[in-house]
């Protein structure tokens, strides 16, 4: 049986001496890591993307000296997509893989053989990647892509080898880093190509695996196969780079939202909306997103409603509605969660009726949960809630919370009892419902009308009791899932105004 050959493609776009020389010392680690595994199976092609003259006189020089390199020349630099597709019509003639390999790489010894090894492990692979690391150490950059509770991640980012111990040969990915990847040919023949009208420069190989995945092929991360990435050298380069990796990077999770979702089964998972009235919070509001953002439930949406602060709390909202997090190779398509609106600065009240008319104007949510903007929620605070709304069919659902000043001492005593069991008559004649920890049903808070906007501060005790009056099923969940910031200059409630807004809601308790 005659041994598999693999077509390694290196595509080129050299300006400078410091690309030059990393892609020199890939060519080099090529010949020196590959030779003593694979002496005869490999070719390499240099795709040149329109280089300078001192590069391209290397590239000549290779071509006469080594029978194994094939340069193919671009007068321009045609991006990646369309280059990558160069190599791989190259190589479907001759190879049974082709081999896309970042020219700011290293890879180490035995990387070749191991992601053949790979491939053939099973005839429904099509695509294998490697190990990236950080050169000269072994700080784990990319391992592939999952998707975990609806985020597209990588799973070992930032880890090193004692953490990272391979359990498996390969492991499924959804798609893995393209600074290295065999794919193979006869793939590429039933397949095709890259979208390089759609994706000239990032996530061009993202598209194309989950377009193999949805027909049937396996994409694999092969964890003995290691190569060192430096990153980014040739698109540093380029002016277009950032621009083009935000726009394709939307493209892409607008093309895939419905597959991805799919895999993540979220046609279980009701959408939930997370209203943040904000004002002046810029020293919480970092905190209580932060608690938001990791909620191991995922299928839900921020509707933030500035009351025109006059602090940074606006510029804050928007930092997190554009977060893109490649710091640990991770992808958070967070921009379609995050709504941010402005209104009057008419009190909590107004705010939250704004969020809610944006909630039914947008459509698809089931539940609505309210979060004050210096409140925390604990990681399981909405998973735990939304089984429970859905397992029992509740209209509205609380848990109980801790009360802590911001310096983190217990606000011992503060507020009322709280009883475990809700209480219809006692919530008629005080209120023990924290607004940040409630949920309720769409439809629910629909029918029983806004809240009062001259009722600040009193206006979600108002309410809970128009909810509790309608005859709607609410619960109690009996444990503490998160904490309640208490202001130590908060005023009582022995004020003439408050006094008179408590009537006004006691009054309304007892009409029947």
């Amino acid at each position: 049986m005659m041994p598999k050959i693999a077509c390694v493609a290196i595509i080129t776009h050299c300006h400078n001496d410091d690309v030059i020389k990393k892609t020199q010392e890939c060519f080099a680690a090529i010949l020196k890591n590959t030779n003593l595994y694979a002496p005869n199976w490999y070719q390499i092609i240099f795709i040149d993307n329109g280089s300078n003259d001192k590069f391209k006189a290397w590239l000549k020089t290779l071509e006469e000296s080594h029978l194994k390199v094939h340069t193919i020349y671009n007068k321009e630099n045609l991006m990646f997509a369309k280059a990558a597709n160069q190599a791989m019509e190259y190589a479907s003639k001759f190879a049974d893989y082709c081999v896309i390999l970042n020219n700011d790489t290293i890879p180490r010894l035995g990387w070749l053989f191991s992601l053949m090894q790979a491939a053939e492990l099973d005839p429904k692979i099509a695509v294998v990647g490697a190990k990236i690391l950080r050169p000269g150490s072994d700080l784990v950059i990319h391992t592939g892509t999952i998707l975990k509770k609806g985020k597209v991640e990588d799973p070992y980012g930032q880890c090193t080898p004692k953490e990272l111990i391979p359990r498996k040969i390969i492991e499924d990915r959804l798609w893995v880093n393209g600074s290295c990847m065999l794919i193979k040919t006869s793939v590429i023949k039933e397949f095709g190509y890259f979208d390089d009208a759609n994706f000239s420069l990032y996530f061009e190989e993202a598209d194309y695996m989950i377009r193999l995945r949805q027909a049937g092929y396996k994409v694999v991360y092969c964890p003995m196969t290691e190569i060192e990435h430096y990153q980014k050298t040739t698109a540093d380069t380029i002016p277009a780079a950032k621009d083009n990796f935000y726009a394709n990077w939307d493209k892409l999770s607008k093309k895939y939202t419905d597959y991805w979702k799919s895999l993540n089964n979220l046609e279980g998972c009701p959408k939930v909306a997370v209203i943040v009235p904000a004002y002046n919070a810029e020293n919480t509001i970092k905190a209580t997103l932060n608690a938001l953002f990791a909620q191991s439930y995922v299928n839900w949406e921020l509707f933030a409603i500035d009351n025109m602060s006059i602090d940074s709390t606006l510029a804050i909202l928007n930092e997190y509605k554009k977060i893109d997090d490649n710091s640990r190779g991770l992808i958070t398509d967070i921009n379609d969660r995050v709504n941010i609106g402005t209104c009057a600065d008419k009190g909590v009240a107004y705010a939250r009726n704004e969020a809610i008319k944006r909630i039914k104007e947008k459509g698809g949510f089931k539940y609505v949960f309210f979060l004050d903007a210096d409140d925390i929620w604990n990681k399981d605070y909405l998973e735990k809630l939304v089984f429970q709304l859905e397992r029992y069919q509740f209209d509205m659902i609380y848990s109980l919370c801790d009360k802590k000043f911001e310096d983190e001492t217990i606000a011992i005593p503060f507020g009322i009892p709280e009883p475990t069991v809700f209480d219809r008559e006692l919530l008629f004649k005080q209120n023990y419902i924290f607004n940040s920890f409630v949920g309720v049903k769409l439809d629910t808070l629909i029918s029983v009308g806004e809240f009062r906007n001259d009722l600040n501060g009193l206006e979600d005790w108002l309410m809970w009791v128009q909810i509790a009056k309608s005859g709607a099923n609410i619960y109690c969940y009996p444990e503490i899932l998160g904490t309640y910031r208490v202001d130590r200059l908060r005023k009582t409630n022995a004020s003439e105004g408050t006094l008179k807004k408590m009537e006004i809601i006691r009054n309304s308790a007892r009409i029947n």
